[in-house]
């Protein structure tokens, strides 16, 4: 694997993760088909599988005071509002405690969730913000009473807040080899303490799903997914307007 943090001119942070190497793999016979797998060379298979990544982001947007709403694009009905069909509109959610903040992606409503201050605001008068913006993603497709879904329960949710706390600094927990799970984010957010006007931390999980293929043999070419934290009304405008010449 590798990470970049990559501090792009318009303020905008972008996480790129670079996934290569090679594949477990496994001898077939000749003719032989295995639905846990995929063939890629003659008589070699290489299996199903998924890789995730567990991000502590400690957000602190112009301070420590935070909160977290989360945004969603809804269709408008038809009507004397929208006469075309083309409106929609964008409701804007608080997730206030730590289980109000337990959520999913959902690409029907273009899924969202702004990081703002409580206490600072820009030449609009609205809070200034942070955008988790999300790239590629998945769902874990283990059992839910699976042992990889138990000793890694941050998979449960592509998003989890909670207030900053030194000692949370692992989303499956300090010891999660061999342990008998539910450590970790489902041990911490059981409090549902709150998030609201907090020095939070946003835990943002990405999942890829690899089903192999002939090119990705005998060593895979490198596979780029992400995130994206994107200013809202950070600036009072495009900051890459002003940029000084390249001498």
């Amino acid at each position: 694997y590798g990470f970049e943090w990559v501090f792009h001119q318009d303020g905008t942070l972008e996480m790129r993760v670079m996934l290569t190497g090679i594949m477990a793999a496994k001898g077939v016979a000749n003719g032989a088909h295995d639905p846990y797998s995929h063939m890629v060379a003659p008589n070699v298979a290489a299996p199903h599988h998924e890789h995730f990544f567990a991000f502590r982001l400690d957000m602190d947007v112009d301070g420590p005071s935070n909160r977290v709403v989360e945004l969603n694009s809804v269709s408008m009905p038809p009507g004397p509002k929208n006469p075309y069909g083309g409106g929609f509109t964008m409701e804007e959610s608080p997730l206030r405690t730590e289980q109000a903040a337990e959520r999913q992606l959902n690409l029907a409503s273009s899924r969202k969730w702004l990081v703002e201050s409580t206490t600072a605001t820009n030449s609009l008068g609205h809070p200034t913000g942070y955008l988790l913006m999300p790239g590629e993603n998945s769902i874990p497709f283990a059992q839910p009473d699976s042992w990889v879904r138990k000793r890694a329960g941050f998979l449960n949710a592509h998003l989890w807040v909670t207030p900053y706390s030194d000692t949370e600094r692992y989303a499956a927990g300090d010891f999660p080899n061999q342990s008998n799970g539910g450590d970790g984010l489902p041990k911490w957010t059981a409090a549902n303490r709150s998030v609201d006007g907090r020095d939070v931390v946003l835990w943002y999980v990405m999942g890829i799903t690899h089903n192999p293929r002939p090119e990705d043999w005998p060593v895979m070419p490198v596979y780029e997914a992400g995130f994206k934290l994107m200013p809202v009304g950070f600036f009072s405008s495009n900051p890459a307007m002003d940029l000084p010449p390249v001498r």
